[in-house]
């Protein structure tokens, strides 16, 4: 597997772990959100890390700038990234891609967030 794909690995798992512990801490203690601000640090520089490996990975050279969007503002820096770098076509597959493993993050984080809940209610 490339860096770059075991980055997206890494933002699905890093989801699941944040559901856990705000699971777990809004069933046992009543805290809503107890990962946010951890997990929002996480996942930016899990985003910048994605858009750096992933330049290297396809001979793409002085793209940090972007790579730093991406970091940022994920939702605006990773089509940034991919439109500016790839064009319309291989753009809009990379863009897709992202979405699709967004939405894998955020259904790992609800499932891992209600079956921790569920455990300790």
């Amino acid at each position: 597997m490339k860096k770059s794909q075991i980055i997206f690995v890494c933002i699905i798992i890093s989801f699941a772990l944040s559901g856990i512990a705000d699971g777990y801490f809004w069933a046992v203690k009543g805290i809503q959100e107890a990962s946010y601000v951890i997990h929002l640090f996480t996942f930016a520089v899990l985003c910048y890390f994605w858009c750096y490996y992933h330049a290297l990975e396809n001979g793409e050279k002085g793209r940090n700038s972007l790579a730093f969007w991406c970091f940022f503002i994920a939702p605006v820096g990773i089509p940034l990234y991919s439109y500016k770098v790839y064009g319309l076509k291989r753009g809009s597959v990379i863009t897709l891609g992202s979405i699709v493993v967004l939405g894998i993050s955020i259904g790992a984080y609800i499932l891992s967030a209600e079956m921790v809940s569920q455990l300790y209610s």
